[in-house]
């Protein structure tokens, strides 16, 4: 290797460490010979990758200088103000994410596919990694070598260019191995190592003094984070039970539901008997099956599941197929309706056995009610 292997322009690199993982931001540390002073957007280049990012910290020192460097323009770390997108067609995914992007001065490449988020979509007051995570998921997305944010996964190709295999953990499911060719160790790439297929995770990349290393866990994203997102599971299990689930109604029996979730990969099971505690005191209904429903736990706990709302006006499932009012066994009756009255005498002011149920003052119904008794009992 050349002193020019690694360099910020003209300046000579004689350190660095940049961690690349498979989702969001990769970042690193670095050194220069010379006390030269750096800041906002540079190019390090590490053999024949380039990494285009923005230094974040870092100063000079006597005949030296030492950088933190970060992907892009370092604005996922930023914090985002709070803000509600609403649209009677639809949410777009790239009004949320293009907007978000430009606040903190990031690019995002072009070509992803486009994807409502409904008619709402709020975003709460956060860093906007967060929001690139609640909108992609944690491995939707991640920010390329050349400082463009790309929406979607990393792609996986096998890795061609020469390298020498230094060390293989199996425990730490980790390789280590020496080339000249940083570019082609990029997470999601695989090895061919003693027969088996290894797939790079998080990548860490270290040049000291003129040997530049590659270390790639096989583990996937972070194994640390993982394990503590499984301790936060374990010592926390109200979690899942402290959010609303939305689930579809699949029977009805008395006045509790038999239900389904709507998403099954979160881990939630079907629902038997279910009690329901409609917004309206006192009211029960005949409710339609497979519309929606709301379910949340009473104090976030498992034993206690309850329906606490339904579909919103203009969801199908939005009127049930009757409602009571107390114990009442009789349809109300709708203004318009037609009575008929038998046994009434004749006599003066008395036109016929048949009169019209009016509500205030009685002009003409347009349109007259619907063939069939009213949904409502009281």
């Amino acid at each position: 290797m050349t002193a020019a292997f690694a360099t910020v322009g003209e300046l000579r690199v004689t350190r660095a460490e940049i961690v690349i993982p498979p989702s969001g931001p990769w970042s690193g540390n670095f050194s220069l010979d010379r006390d030269e002073l750096l800041e906002g957007k540079i190019t390090l280049t590490l053999g024949d990758l380039e990494l285009v990012g923005t230094v974040s910290r870092g100063g000079t020192y006597v005949g030296a200088a030492a950088y933190r460097i970060v992907a892009g323009a370092n604005g996922w770390g930023n914090e985002l103000p709070a803000k509600h997108y609403q649209s009677p067609a639809s949410v777009q995914l790239t009004t949320v994410l293009e907007e978000a992007a430009r606040t903190v001065k990031e690019t995002v490449r072009p070509g992803y596919a486009a994807r409502s988020l409904g008619q709402h979509w709020v975003r709460e007051k956060a860093p906007a990694k967060r929001l690139l995570n609640a909108l992609l998921g944690k491995g939707g997305w991640y920010v390329a070598e050349n400082g463009e944010t790309v929406v979607g996964a990393r792609a996986s190709a096998p890795v061609t260019a020469q390298h020498d295999l230094l060390h293989v953990d199996t425990a730490e499911q980790s390789v280590e191995l020496a080339t000249e060719s940083p570019a082609a160790f990029m997470p999601g790439g695989t090895l061919e190592i003693e027969g088996e297929t290894v797939t790079l995770g998080k990548v860490t990349m270290s040049l000291e003094g003129a040997g530049m290393r590659v270390r790639g866990s096989s583990a996937g994203d972070d194994r640390h984070l993982d394990m503590m997102r499984k301790l936060i599971r374990e010592e926390f299990p109200e979690l899942v039970f402290a959010k609303l689930w939305e689930y579809r109604i699949v029977t009805q029996s008395g006045n509790k539901l038999d239900l389904q979730p709507i998403h099954q990969h979160y881990g939630l099971p079907e629902l038997a008997g279910v009690p329901i505690r409609p917004g309206v005191p006192g009211a029960k209904a005949t409710h339609k099956l497979s519309s929606l429903v709301v379910v949340g736990f009473v104090n976030a706990d498992p034993s206690k599941p309850v329906v606490l709302a339904f579909e919103d006006p203009d969801g199908p499932g939005f009127l049930p197929d009757t409602i009571k009012l107390g114990d009442a066994v009789q349809a109300v009756l709708r203004h318009g309706e037609m009575v008929e009255i038998t046994g009434v005498q004749a006599g003066a002011g008395v036109t016929g056995a048949i009169i019209k149920v009016f509500t205030g003052t009685a002009p003409a119904l347009q349109p007259p009610p619907p063939i069939g008794a009213s949904r409502v009992q009281a």
